[in-house]
């Protein structure tokens, strides 16, 4: 397996970004992580000024990780393509227009010109970072994801058995810990076929929110690679695993356990609506929130 890297590739790794998404650069994601950060702050005025410094401090961080890797990318362009003098080597296939770059020059380049320590995982490192390129299986293809009731779900690789956990286990509840957050509405909006974003563009909070599902992802079942296929207008991100909303059922068995309750006891009519609207708050938040 060749252990050569693109530029974009060299400096993902760099700053320590383990995933490119198709149709995605290195640059359009610190971006866009940079932009996401930016409205937060400028959303937060009236907020405390610890809460509001540490905001401000998160999008200088953002931004100064953003220009970190705009240079890095100048740097090492140049050294691989006009300069004579370097520690970088390109393997037989690198062209001008597109460098390809050894994974031990790279470390070697780095750490003299930055002091930048790559880690020495040279293969996880070339398939995190070219998910084409790794021929092991099992793929996302092979995955199936059941979103249950009370904020639990599980999944199965290929014919295997499923494995159960819950939301917060892979970070989908928000910071009280009591509902999920909107990366898991995203998840829950998914399982019922509806589209996200739901217009046509991508936005940057979009691309932000849907890199932060992939990691959650990644969490749950110990795939790296792309989990999503490629934005398009029409269909918005969809997802390469199969996934099921499989809420209803244990809606089902509530209400036919409930009809055995004394009615006098409880509030049967709320409960059961309860039940119904917690089917369309994934809905409601993605079409009030990602149009």
């Amino acid at each position: 397996m060749s252990t050569s890297l693109t530029v974009e590739e060299s400096v993902a790794l760099m700053i320590n970004m383990d995933f490119i998404p198709d149709g995605e650069t290195v640059l359009s994601m610190t971006d866009a992580f940079l932009e996401e950060a930016t409205v937060e702050y400028e959303n937060a005025s009236g907020n405390d000024k610890y809460q509001l410094k540490a905001l401000e401090n998160r999008m200088n961080a953002c931004a100064n990780r953003h220009n970190l890797a705009l240079m890095l990318k100048k740097s090492l362009f140049e050294d691989a393509v006009y300069t004579e003098e370097t520690l970088i080597e390109c393997d037989d296939d690198s062209t001008d227009e597109n460098p390809l770059v050894t994974l031990e020059s790279l470390t070697e380049w780095a750490f003299d010109r930055f002091g930048i320590v790559i880690p020495n995982k040279k293969t996880l490192a070339h398939e995190n970072l070219n998910p084409a390129a790794n021929t092991k299986s099992p793929d996302w293809d092979d995955v199936t994801i059941k979103i249950y009731a009370h904020h639990k779900l599980g999944y199965s690789i290929g014919s295997g058995n499923f494995k159960r956990t819950s939301f917060i286990d892979i970070g989908l509840m928000g910071k009280r810990k009591v509902e999920p957050n909107e990366i898991a509405f995203i998840l829950i909006g998914l399982s019922k076929k509806i589209k996200y974003p739901v217009a046509a563009q991508i936005s940057q909070a979009n691309k932000t929110a849907i890199a932060k599902l992939r990691r959650s992802l990644e969490k749950l079942t110990g795939l790296s690679g792309d989990s999503f296929l490629p934005f398009n207008k029409t269909d918005g991100y969809r997802p390469k695993f199969k996934l099921v909303d499989d809420r209803k059922n244990a809606e089902v068995r509530a209400e036919k356990e409930a009809i055995h309750i004394n009615i006098d006891s409880l509030n049967y009519e709320a409960d059961k609506l309860l039940f119904k609207e917690e089917n369309d708050e994934a809905s409601r938040w993605l079409k009030e929130n990602h149009k």
